[in-house]
């Protein structure tokens, strides 16, 4: 006795065709889509990321926090729609909640710092590098030296590096200290005049040389607080240490180099050298 294939299929209790396909086929590739674009999502945005690491807009610790939030965020999501595609409970919605709620206070620092960025972006709540910042309740004292996502990179007038969350930065009293200096060290060497002269009289000429050309260029706020003194001689050469006072708690390298620029400018005839010798 022939039996057909339909029947037989019904005869073992399995579901038709269509049926199998309405239960099992749809939902697995329907679960599969979600996970493969949510792979895909991710490898586009490592990709991005990676892009803004290598033009140091990001840090590898900031990408590797912000890859690994919106991981644990997007895998949620497609796990959550797999888990309501299989059972078509509207309790998954109440799970859904919870689990984002979960992420978000686990990771809320993060967030935190992220969202703080960008109110400081559209407040132009920006620092020149110059200029020397005070949050006082964290005892930290310096100048801004670049800002990412995360946190804002600080430099201590005694030269150690700190990293300050962009939250704690934005919601932290902070004081913006105006009209600091800076005492630029030079090291300054010239030729000996040939004509006799007493050594007070031509250092205190080549100090009024160096404040005229200063004050000339308009480097410096005080002209008169720059100083000359002598601190060694041969019979050839006298080296000199120039002081200069600069706006601002750490001096610009554009700043420091139009200074020296001008020195030797001033001091042409005595062939002059300059070099750096400390900024505090």
């Amino acid at each position: 006795m022939a039996v057909n294939a339909s029947g037989l299929w019904t005869e073992l209790g399995l579901p038709h065709l269509p049926q199998l396909r309405q239960r099992v086929l749809i939902p697995s590739l329907e679960i599969i889509i979600i996970f493969v674009v949510s792979y895909l999502f991710l490898l586009i945005v490592k990709i991005v990321l990676n892009r803004l690491q290598r033009r140091e807009i990001l840090s590898a610790t900031a990408v590797e926090s912000i890859y690994r939030l919106l991981a644990l965020f997007v895998y949620s999501i497609a796990g959550i729609s797999a888990l309501y595609i299989i059972t078509n409970a509207k309790e998954i919605f109440y799970l859904f909640i919870v689990i984002i709620g979960v992420i978000l206070l686990a990771n809320w620092a993060i967030i935190a710092d992220m969202t703080s960025y960008y109110v400081m972006l559209l407040q132009r709540h920006l620092h020149r590098g110059a200029t020397l910042i005070e949050l006082p309740r964290l005892g930290i004292r310096g100048t801004v030296v670049s800002t990412n996502i995360l946190h804002i990179k600080m430099r201590t007038p005694a030269g150690r590096i700190v990293y300050v969350p962009n939250h704690l930065f934005l919601t932290e009293p902070l004081i913006h200290l105006v009209n600091v200096q800076t005492q630029l060290y030079l090291q300054v060497e010239i030729k000996k005049p040939e004509k006799a002269k007493a050594m007070t009289s031509f250092v205190r000429d080549v100090e009024k040389r160096i404040r005229d050309k200063l004050s000339a260029e308009h480097l410096v706020p005080r002209v008169r607080d720059i100083t000359v003194q002598m601190t060694a001689g041969s019979a050839e050469r006298i080296r000199l240490r120039v002081t200069v006072p600069l706006t601002g708690a750490e001096p610009r390298p554009a700043t420091v180099n139009q200074v020296m620029a001008a020195i030797i400018d001033a001091l042409a005839e005595y062939e002059p050298t300059v070099q750096l010798e400390n900024a505090l």
